[in-house]
């Protein structure tokens, strides 16, 4: 029972269980320095296309040709497309590119394998 003129007790409260809800739903994605961006990085892996391998003496090259048409080489090791990907090996067929990631929603990391393979041409006959 209340008293006349007073409130009526809050009902109690339990946070257990429950989201923060002073946290907020989009996780904060860390900004890297700003400055010039190499022109692999302007554009995303599905954008680039392999359209030749070098072979040399000490390591193995690709040439990639970015949407523009222009060619550029890369290793072992280069850094390629936005999400900063990183080539993990050169074969005689294709180039495996590793990117690192960030859920915009929930700011997990993940990781995705990228695989650039040359295009197969066909002999043909004269």
């Amino acid at each position: 029972m209340v008293a006349p003129g007073s409130a009526p007790a809050a009902p109690p409260y339990d946070p257990r269980g429950k989201p923060d809800p002073f946290r907020p739903f989009v996780a904060r994605v860390e900004t890297k320095a700003v400055g010039p961006v190499p022109p692999l990085q302007r554009y995303d892996l599905s954008q680039l296309r392999l359209v030749g391998i070098l072979w040399g003496k000490d390591e193995t090259r690709a040439l990639i040709e970015d949407p523009t048409g222009q060619g550029h080489t890369i290793k072992r090791g280069s850094v390629v497309g936005r999400n900063s990907g990183r080539v993990l090996r050169v074969t005689s067929e294709s180039v495996t590119v590793e990117e690192r990631t960030r859920d915009p929603i929930t700011g997990e990391a993940k990781t995705a394998t990228v695989s650039l393979k040359l295009p197969v041409v066909e002999a043909t006959k004269r």
